[in-house]
């Protein structure tokens, strides 16, 4: 109640006060608030090796969000000391065996990149997969790539597809990216441009530069149409690469003053609304 000032103003050192006689009695909540209150400082001194106490303490006690925090802090230290990717493994697959789907994700990202070394594509594929199973989008996303790649599974295009439409749908802009391209060249399935210019859209309107160019190339490839033209123009220009520069010139070739008007204000009105 004082830490969110629930019936009684905001204290933190009251809060704190509380916590930690729930904390020091074994209290695993107790122990996790008392973390987040040390690690964000927030009305106290920030102090990272009580956070990091108190996390330790909780995550020992099966809280996966301290588990997780716990190996965030591992991987990406707060307090400038080297990162011990041995730890943070070790408390992501704590939070994953207890059910975590993005901790799960997180460990398919890790051994796939190979932060150990040599990617382990297996295990990678292991972990994926559990989340994806669970829904989680990054999960299906990192399964998908595998699938598309042959890393850790053989080659299979359409359950790659499968996997990116299921990410795509809850807004994972990478796999709308992906989706978008296997659409755009017919791999897994034929070509559907109407399809590939929704997923470009959807990634491009969470400002992705690749996918607003390739949207941008796409819709400027039917030029009789004077919609397409516009809203090509607006892609290409919000892209800002040196591919979408000299698509763009070739574009305005075909486009008089009003229409590139029109699409300049388009690109003034994305800018306003994704500020």
């Amino acid at each position: 109640m004082y830490a969110d000032g629930i019936g009684i103003p905001k204290d933190a050192v009251q809060a704190v006060t509380w916590f930690l006689q729930a904390a020091e009695g074994g209290d695993a909540t107790a122990q996790y608030n008392l973390a987040l209150i040390y690690g964000r400082g927030n009305g106290i001194t920030q102090d990272y090796k009580e956070s990091l106490r108190w996390l330790t303490a909780a995550a020992d006690q099966n809280v996966v969000p301290a588990a997780l925090d716990l190996a965030a802090f591992y991987m990406r230290p707060p307090d400038g000391t080297a990162a011990d990717v041995a730890r943070a493994i070790h408390y992501y697959q704590k939070a994953a065996d207890l059910g975590s789907a993005s901790a799960q994700a997180i460990l398919g990202k890790i051994f796939a990149n190979g932060v150990q070394g040599k990617p382990d594509y297996e295990q990678a594929v292991k972990w994926y997969r559990k989340a994806a199973d669970q829904g989680q989008r990054d999960g299906q996303f990192g399964l998908g790539v595998r699938y598309a790649l042959g890393q850790g599974v053989p080659v299979d295009l359409q359950e790659a597809r499968h996997l990116f439409a299921a990410a795509a749908d809850q807004g994972q802009a990478d796999a709308q990216y992906e989706l978008a391209t296997m659409c755009e060249q017919g791999n897994g399935a034929p070509a559907d441009r109407s399809t590939a210019v929704h997923y470009y859209q959807l990634a491009a309107d969470q400002g992705m530069p690749k996918a607003q160019f390739r949207l941008g190339r796409l819709l400027a490839s039917n030029s009789a149409s004077r919609s397409d033209r516009v809203s090509a123009y607006k892609w290409l220009m919000l892209a800002q690469t040196k591919e979408s520069s000299a698509a763009l010139s070739d574009l305005s070739k075909s486009m008089n003053q009003q229409e590139i008007a029109e699409a300049e204000r388009e690109v003034d009105n994305w800018r306003l609304a994704h500020r």
